[in-house]
């Protein structure tokens, strides 16, 4: 980085965010806040590059917080701190935050150090975008022929679904992985949309591949069942766009598989902000699967000009 990117903590104990403020004083500009408001305040006041915010705090819960800073401030990359496994927060900070990863309290100082500078280096690398200064202004031309995948047995075969994407997107169908990577290689796909099992099988690590390769590619994640671990997983490792429980509600999956699409044509237009997209490595040695997927997926940036990630 050119210069050096700034971090806003929030949190509303006092003693943790002056820990974290020695922590990276010598690399950021370290700004701090014990509240959800006088957060807000600061980054109404200043460009932040990073926002780091507890979830459990009085007056404005940290997913709140987030959600806000998305609105008021895009190109702020965003990092939510729990020490609880709040199911409902962590969706809503995936739906309605946006945000890039999730760290566990109390941390570990290696792994936040490496997030923090990851997002740092994402935020001064897209500040410039004008994609993310104004996010309606897309390159009409872009993307707009990317279609749907539906790795989702239910979804796949429910008449309404199938019918009601039409209209606006190609609509393709696979009921395995092996059918997915067969679509993928042969189509122009914008949102994957799935559960976390199809068939009997586990989408995570085909989820976690797509996403290293292919960040363009958003995920809009259906599941009957997810507990919190899966969910910080689910972003740290393969940042999914939009997490539903079943049964999906209409007019919640129309909005989330639409804003999918709307964040699929943004990366298009503007292939840098892929940089806004990188997934954590799983810490294990890559699986057999995993190099055959890595393997599939491969002609797809070839095909439909897809920037790869880092």
């Amino acid at each position: 980085m050119s210069h050096k990117a700034s971090v806003l903590f929030v949190d509303d104990e006092v003693h943790i965010v002056n820990l974290l403020k020695i922590m990276f004083r010598n690399d950021y500009e370290v700004f701090t806040a014990t509240s959800g408001d006088a957060a807000l305040e600061i980054v109404q006041a200043r460009q932040i590059d990073v926002i780091v915010s507890d979830q459990r705090m009085p007056g404005m819960l940290g997913t709140e917080l987030l959600g806000k800073v998305k609105a008021r401030s895009p190109r702020t990359m965003r990092i939510l701190l729990t020490g609880y496994s709040d199911l409902a927060a962590m969706v809503g900070s995936i739906n309605e935050g946006e945000i890039y990863r999730f760290i566990n309290k109390p941390w570990n100082n290696d792994e936040i150090r490496s997030i923090i500078r990851e997002a740092a280096e994402a935020a001064v690398s897209t500040a410039n975008s004008t994609v993310l200064a104004a996010p309606d202004a897309l390159d009409e031309s872009v993307g707009t022929g990317a279609g749907i995948l539906i790795l989702d047995r239910d979804v796949a075969n429910n008449d309404w679904f199938k019918e009601h994407f039409r209209a606006d997107y190609h609509a393709f169908t696979a009921h395995s992985i092996d059918e997915a990577l067969h679509v993928l290689e042969q189509n122009d796909v914008g949102v994957v949309v799935t559960d976390t099992k199809v068939g009997g099988e586990n989408t995570f690590e085909f989820l976690r591949i797509l996403k290293q390769q292919y960040p363009q590619v958003m995920t809009v994640m259906l599941t009957a069942y997810a507990d919190a671990d899966a969910v910080m997983k689910l972003i740290n490792q393969a940042q999914v766009c939009r997490l539903s429980f079943k049964p999906v509600k209409r007019g919640a999956i129309d909005l989330a598989i639409r804003a999918a699409m709307m964040h699929h044509r943004r990366y298009r237009t503007d292939p840098v902000l892929s940089l806004r997209q990188r997934v954590a490595t799983s810490g294990e040695a890559e699986s057999s699967l995993a190099r055959s997927l890595a393997t599939r997926l491969r002609g797809i940036a070839r095909r439909f000009g897809f920037h790869r990630g880092a």
